[in-house]
């Protein structure tokens, strides 16, 4: 199921269970038990779900944690509590509204008539008296408190209902792979449900005419009926009968285990598939060369979804300590058993506030406010050259690890030493544009123009070590939502990343979209399609953007240079709230404050957490501009109304069409374009 285990991996994101304590509703169930219970309240009926007991409880607004960094929108609906009581009505599932409380649906404030959880999909019910039930997607293993709420979605698509023509194998132990056949398969809300019986799989692609998805662990032997449906339980469609045969052995063990620190709470686990496996079990430790019964099972933690992973993947973010050693094995497991643990791998979180490099976020070097004299000097260009033509050709994106810039142009991916300026090919990519890095890979868009009906766009990976391109998201050009190549993009322009997600400005789409790196899921984060262009502030698809190209992160906000619109835009990753932080919206230049100010074509941005720094390019305006985020002012870092190749101090240096910007946490780096240089400003 694609979704489940995109929320798998939201729920390990970063957060520790404890942060759910900005969301409490205090319960009392024993979490295995199950009983119906049916809301009360008028309106719209009632809902039911299979649930444990719960007793009363609070909800309070949610600054931080949970909700505040993970909170979805889909469909263009966004919702988030307010502070409330609900009592329960003596059902088993379900929580009535009390007095002082609601909950905002699209903006507006609604009558809730009841909430329940239900232990078979992961999502919490919410039931509105104007609406009708809104589902709330969560953490289902939770067994007291209610989890962050991860996301809320409308009405099913408009479109012809999907049909199922076939699908094969029909026979197989758990963890085959089975593909369903058939027509607008990609028409379910927000991604389709797979049950084998009543136990949900993990969908590992979809499109409008293929599902593929696993066998689930813990599945009986014998017939057992295939559907599909909606996340709300609508819309079923029988798929048929698959016969699950009993595993003949027990799997190997896991090889191929590595772990990467990512940041300072967080660390990446992968693992090769072994054949035969249904799940996983990842289980850690402090202590090195521990039995596994000694160990944390971390996929069965409260702080995760579910009793195991099908993936081979994991990030592991419940309770991490900064500056710690953990050491990692895993087990495979099927119908017959579990294998012996794989070989120990280990990693060590950052400092506090650090990434795997201390500091990086989004790309660039975070954490201190830059100090610059605004000088400017090339890095790389045609003086620094043997012979005197550039290395690098119309460089437009720029990252850095903070001891390498890595740079995109048209066609590849360039490693340059900050410390010497020495420039090496790592990856060929053609269309290349922008860039961001986790200090373990790099994350590029790329776009190629063949004709009116060959174009593509997307997102590969490029491995640091080993200069490895892999496709990530992305096909032809278009706007579609899904996972992987079923995702559509058109023109992406900037992107950066928080580690777990990318963040793209989808320049041609108007819009931001998210990518869950782990499972390639795509979803619109904000902005109404690229038939709405505009720059309206407000929710998810109620804000607009005009031709976006630069997005930054500091982990809690994105920054975007909407380009068109001629603003920098600030949007809350957990509520997708878009704002105008800087800019008139008139394509002028002037220093200023807040809307006093105005940019001509704002490219590339970046930040050191503090401040905005934004490259523009136009006639008139090619410079670099910081914007203090607390404030909104604005001011001129180098650079003039001249495009020229000057290095200089302040204005009187000059640039031609600066594009990408990153910092090392000292400097900046501005990617020239048509100067054909890196230049540098300290």
């Amino acid at each position: 199921m694609l979704l489940k285990n995109a929320l798998r991996k939201a729920t390990k994101l970063g957060i520790a269970l404890s942060a759910i304590a900005t969301l409490i509703l205090a319960g009392c169930g024993g979490g295995g038990s199950t009983s119906t219970g049916t809301g009360g309240g008028s309106g719209g009926g009632s809902l039911s779900c299979t649930t444990a007991h719960y007793t009363a409880g609070t909800v309070a607004v949610p600054t931080a944690g949970d909700m505040a960094t993970y909170a979805r929108t889909y469909n263009g609906n966004t919702g988030t509590f307010n502070t409330g009581v609900f009592t329960s009505d003596g059902g088993a599932a379900t929580f009535v509204l009390a007095s002082g409380g609601s909950l905002t649906y699209n903006g507006a404030a609604q009558t809730v008539n009841s909430i329940c959880k239900d232990t078979t999909l992961p999502m919490i019910y919410v039931e509105f008296g104007t609406t009708g039930a809104v589902d709330f997607m969560a953490d289902a293993s939770f067994t007291g408190n209610l989890p962050d709420l991860t996301g809320v979605y409308g009405a099913a698509p408009a479109g012809a209902t999907p049909a199922v023509s076939g699908f094969t194998p029909a026979t197989g132990p758990e963890g085959t792979s089975v593909t369903i056949s058939g027509t607008n398969l990609g028409n379910f809300t927000p991604a389709p449900v797979v049950k084998f019986g009543t136990i949900v799989a993990t969908v590992s692609s979809a499109t409008a005419t293929a599902i593929t998805v696993t066998v689930p662990h813990g599945v009986v032997i014998g017939n057992t009926a295939i559907t599909l449906s909606n996340f709300d339980g609508t819309g079923v469609v029988a798929v048929g009968t698959f016969n699950v045969t009993a595993a003949t052995a027990v799997p190997a063990a896991p090889t191929g285990v590595s772990a990467t620190a990512v940041s300072s709470s967080q660390i990446n686990l992968s693992w090769s598939a072994v054949s035969g496996a249904a799940a996983y079990y990842v289980y850690r430790a402090t202590t090195a060369n521990l039995p596994v019964a000694s160990m944390t099972n971390v996929t069965s933690g409260s702080a995760l979804v579910g009793p195991s992973t099908v993936a081979t993947s994991l990030n592991d973010s419940y309770a991490l300590s900064a500056a710690t050693t953990y050491y990692y094995k895993v087990v495979a497991l099927n119908g017959v058993g579990a294998s012996v643990a794989s070989a120990e791998v280990s990693a060590t979180t950052s400092a506090a506030g650090g990434g795997a490099v201390a500091g990086l976020m989004g790309g660039t070097i975070q954490g201190t406010p830059l100090v610059l004299s605004t000088t400017v000097s090339t890095l790389v260009g045609p003086a620094t050259a043997t012979p005197t033509s550039s290395p690098i050709m119309g460089p437009t994106g720029v990252t850095t690890d903070g001891t390498n810039l890595y740079v995109a142009n048209s066609g590849s991916i360039y490693k340059v030493v900050i410390a010497t300026g020495a420039v090496t090919t790592l990856a060929s990519l053609p269309g290349a544009y922008g860039i961001t890095t986790d200090g373990t890979n790099l994350y590029a868009t790329y776009f190629t123009y063949v004709d009116i009906v060959n174009n593509t766009s997307g997102i590969s990976k490029i491995n640091i070590a080993t200069g490895t391109v892999t496709p990530l998201v992305g096909a032809a050009m278009g706007y579609a939502e899904g996972t992987g190549t079923a995702a559509l993009f058109n023109t992406p322009s900037g992107i950066t990343t928080d580690g777990s997600n990318l963040y793209v400005a989808d320049k041609g789409n108007n819009a931001i979209r998210k990518v869950v790196i782990a499972t390639g899921q795509v979803t619109t984060l904000a902005g109404a399609g690229w038939q709405n262009a505009g720059s309206a502030d407000g929710i998810g698809s109620a804000a607009t953007f005009n031709f976006p190209r630069g997005v930054v992160t500091d982990g809690t906000n994105l920054y975007v240079a909407d380009t068109n619109s001629q603003k920098i835009r600030k949007i809350v990753i957990a509520s997708a709230t878009v704002t105008t932080l800087a800019g008139s919206g008139t394509q002028a230049y002037t220093d200023g404050t807040g809307t006093a100010a105005s940019f001509n074509t704002p490219m590339g941005i970046t930040t050191d957490g503090t401040n905005l720094y934004v490259t523009s390019q136009n006639a008139g305006s090619h410079n670099v501009r910081k914007v203090v985020i607390s404030s909104g002012g604005v001011t001129t870092v180098a650079g003039n109304a001249f495009a020229q190749a000057t290095d200089g101090v302040g204005t009187a240096a000059s640039f031609w069409n600066p594009n990408g910007i990153t910092s090392d946490g000292t400097n900046l780096y501005v990617a020239d374009t048509t100067n054909n240089e890196i230049r540098k400003i300290q």
